[in-house]
């Protein structure tokens, strides 16, 4: 239904949190009018969490970022494992596994972006996969997949928040979120 997501409850779970007014669902995908992050806690650190996003990749003079989070310690994700998802400001793409300790970030791995077009107005199809298995981690990008290995520290340290987060300037054409499925290891 169209709408604020903030607030709502989706199929299964617990209420979206994120900033107000900046995410909205028309026509049976999100979009983000802001930079912000949707949110929601997952209840278990070990889960997987698959995104199926619309992406334009035309170039707009400035970088869109996009990121999945997952096993993060709260909605900040000061403390988690993510994805980033990038278009250059000349319409180039990257995806990169990243973690995040304590605030601090460290590149873990590039995901090939194979079957995306750079530059294109038309939105493009991207399946994003992350898996948090004990100190395990593993993102797919279509049929490309890249694993790390975190400390058992920095996989104690781990949480159960799981999110998206556009960090898009207004206006850009950027990403439109089709849907958000976590599953546990146990379901």
């Amino acid at each position: 239904t169209a709408g604020e997501v903030v607030g709502s409850t989706p199929d299964v779970g617990p209420v979206w949190t994120g900033e107000t007014g900046v995410w909205a669902s028309t026509s049976g995908l999100v979009t983000s009018a802001a930079p912000g992050v949707l949110a929601i806690n997952a209840g278990a650190r070990d889960l997987t969490v698959s995104v199926s996003y619309e992406i334009v990749t035309q170039a707009t003079g400035s970088a869109q970022t996009h990121r999945l989070y997952a096993s993060g310690t709260s909605s900040a994700f000061t403390t988690c494992v993510w994805i980033g998802l990038g278009v250059s400001a000349t319409g180039a793409v990257t995806v990169t596994l990243w973690k995040t300790i304590d605030g601090a970030s460290t590149q873990l791995a590039t995901i090939p972006t194979t079957g995306l077009t750079v530059n294109s107005a038309s939105p493009q199809a991207v399946s994003l996969t992350l898996v948090v298995d004990d100190a395990t981690v593993t993102a797919t990008l279509g049929d490309a997949t890249v694993t790390a290995t975190l400390s058992a520290a920095e996989r104690d340290g781990l949480g159960s928040w799981v999110g998206v987060r556009s960090m898009d300037a207004a206006g850009q054409p950027g990403l439109r979120l089709d849907s958000i499925l976590v599953t546990h290891p146990d379901t």
